[in-house]
């Protein structure tokens, strides 16, 4: 069965929605028409300069998704893109593994695939903001100048 956004349901329930944001844009899913939605700004990051590059890394902290669900829910993260992008020359290719993310101030990081990774979950119904941490592997020798970036999705399913 489906709802009048194309949604897949079950028993007249949504079982998955999702937001992209994007280092441009973003999407975001309507309440009215969902038991469950999730929400996310963009994520823009700038210019990595010589301090990121001497770190090995350009952090974003913090990147808040918003969420409410009427039911048990599960929030997943993944890649639209199968790379981050290709250098200004034409010659290098920035591997999507090289943006990695983990729940803010918990865990280890995971590099970013195009296959769904749970990021948070709960058995509770409500409304919060779940925090991500992403950050952009960098490489003196490897990497060259180029715009770099991914259309990275939020999705939420009921459990």
């Amino acid at each position: 069965m489906k709802t009048r956004n194309g949604n897949k349901t079950t028993n007249g329930r949504i079982i998955a929605v999702l937001a992209i944001a994007v280092f441009v844009m973003a999407m975001y899913p309507t309440q009215s028409l969902a038991e469950a939605s999730v929400s996310s700004n963009d994520m823009v990051y700038g210019i990595a300069g010589e301090k990121e590059f001497i770190n090995g890394f350009a952090l974003l902290r913090s990147h808040a998704i918003f969420w409410t669900s009427e039911t048990a829910w599960r929030i997943s993260v993944h890649s639209l893109d199968p790379h981050l992008g290709i250098s200004d020359d034409g010659m290098y290719t920035k591997p999507l593994g090289d943006m990695v993310w983990k729940k803010s101030d918990e865990g280890d990081w995971k590099p970013m695939t195009q296959d769904f990774a749970e990021a948070d979950w709960s058995t509770e119904s409500g409304e919060g903001v779940l925090y991500l941490d992403f950050a952009i592997l960098l490489d003196w020798e490897k990497d060259t100048p180029g715009q770099y970036g991914a259309r990275i999705v939020f999705t939420i399913e009921g459990l």
